[in-house]
């Protein structure tokens, strides 16, 4: 008898952290990060603009200051980019063409470490469009980069210098401010929990929040599954089996978060 009371509560202790688990509904929200009041730099262009079409290869070396949130004051960058496609002088008067690659940030004060990893900018030269990536490798790993900026081009695109050359932009400026490095946000599914049992058609409210990252951008959007973004919700009832119940939460940037619970119905 003993041996088998015994063995029920090592089995009991086992079980128990599972349990914890499966009823998790979201992380915590992540509280690393940083966010720079100026972005600028240079731009440079190969083999340049004109008005036969060419795949431009990008050179951004760009400056970032008036950092806070973490031990980083100020930064220098440089991401070198391709566009997607061949490009034409035209793509400085529309929305551009979408260029993507890679980007070293060196972080100051020294001793502070770099990060290494994606970037995308369109190429044009309208403004108030958005540079974003995310942090793969080094100091603020796994976290997302995002910063609205402006370009500007000097020079004249197409034509002839001289009578005889084509003249092409190779030359730029960009200037942005509020670049950050952050996490996504956090969704949460106050009630009902998961796991539970309800018969068919049956009225169940939910309530759920949304919580921006310290250092995001602000929330674009906190929807249930079914639709409702006020915070409170239903689950669907209608049709017995098994369900699931989601809550997404989405930062201007694109990053996501989802928390989840999952029920049953009983035929009626």
């Amino acid at each position: 008898m003993r041996a088998r009371l015994t063995w029920l509560i090592m089995v009991t202790a086992l079980i128990a952290p599972f349990a914890v688990i499966g009823v998790s509904a979201a992380p915590a929200a992540a509280a690393e990060g940083t966010v720079c009041a100026s972005n600028s730099g240079s731009i440079k262009l190969s083999p340049g603009l004109e008005e036969v079409a060419r795949v431009q290869n990008i050179t951004i070396k760009g400056t970032l200051s008036g950092c806070t949130g973490s031990s980083f004051t100020s930064a220098k960058y440089v991401a070198q980019l391709k566009t997607t496609g061949a490009v034409t002088c035209a793509a400085l008067t529309g929305p551009g063409e979408p260029a993507t690659g890679s980007i070293e940030i060196k972080w100051s004060p020294k001793g502070n470490g770099n990060s290494q990893g994606t970037l995308t900018m369109p190429l044009t030269g309208s403004s108030s469009v958005s540079m974003g990536g995310s942090i793969e490798k080094g100091s603020l790993a796994h976290l997302g980069i995002f910063g609205p900026v402006s370009q500007s081009y000097s020079g004249t695109c197409g034509g002839k210098a001289n009578g005889k050359k084509v003249k092409k932009v190779k030359a730029g400026t960009l200037s942005g401010s509020d670049f950050r490095i952050t996490g996504p946000p956090t969704a949460t599914i106050e009630s009902p929990g998961s796991g539970g049992i309800y018969a068919q058609n049956a009225k169940v409210t939910t309530t759920f929040s949304c919580l921006e990252n310290e250092f995001g951008p602000g929330l674009e959007s906190c929807v249930d599954s079914n639709g409702a973004s006020s915070g409170s919700g239903s689950l669907e009832t209608a049709s017995p089996g098994q369900h699931s119940y989601t809550v997404t939460a989405t930062s201007t940037d694109g990053q996501t978060d989802n928390a989840t619970i999952h029920y049953e119905v009983e035929e009626a």
